[in-house]
């Protein structure tokens, strides 16, 4: 059950070359604790190699209306809610395949102050 007023943002993005049977090799979520402008992503700790990484800022705020992404990332889209409480995202991409490692956390960095984000990091897995 729902109650009668719901916030919700949905991004929907298509990548060509991705497993279309089994295409999430990893996938992780971080839930804001503290009140600052700088949210980071959860790392991963092994991503796909050939693989892209997607991240993605989802922000339920009064105040926000600007996201400014991480260094080196594409930005792929930014969406901005209506009224008091909307939700504010930003989604990025590593902008190409990546390599063997660990993807460390990425900060993208809102214009305002806030606690109430939750950030997810997903590792896309090459079409074999």
């Amino acid at each position: 059950t729902m109650p009668t007023t719901t916030k919700v943002d949905l991004v929907l993005v298509a990548y060509s070359g991705v497993d279309p049977v089994d295409p999430l090799a990893q996938w992780a979520v971080r839930q804001e604790t503290a009140t600052t402008t700088a949210h980071m992503s959860p790392p991963l700790s092994s991503p796909a190699v050939g693989g892209w990484v997607v991240s993605y800022w989802a922000e339920k705020t009064s105040t926000t209306t600007d996201w400014l992404p991480p260094s080196g990332q594409v930005s792929r889209t930014e969406t901005s809610g209506s009224g008091s409480g909307r939700i504010e995202s930003l989604l990025v991409d590593s902008g190409g395949e990546v390599g063997a490692g660990q993807w460390s956390a990425l900060t993208a960095t809102a214009d305002t102050a806030g606690r109430k984000v939750i950030a997810f990091s997903v590792s896309l897995r090459p079409a074999p």
